[in-house]
């Protein structure tokens, strides 16, 4: 897929940033190279795997 730029306004921008220093990952949308809106996705935070060390003492 190719990716176009855009403009983007100031108010936009810098919600992005805010999603962004959050942690999320934000996709842009436009028509016609100008920036309408955006979304912003967050994944769950899973628990941690079983440490290394326990699984192959498990293992034998």
């Amino acid at each position: 897929m190719e990716q176009v730029m855009a403009t983007i306004s100031e108010a936009i921008e810098s919600k992005v940033i805010v999603e962004q220093k959050l942690g999320k990952t934000v996709s842009c949308f436009a028509v016609d190279g100008v920036t309408l809106g955006f979304v912003s996705i967050t994944d769950a935070i899973k628990n941690p795997a079983k440490p290394p060390s326990k699984h192959c003492k498990a293992k034998g």
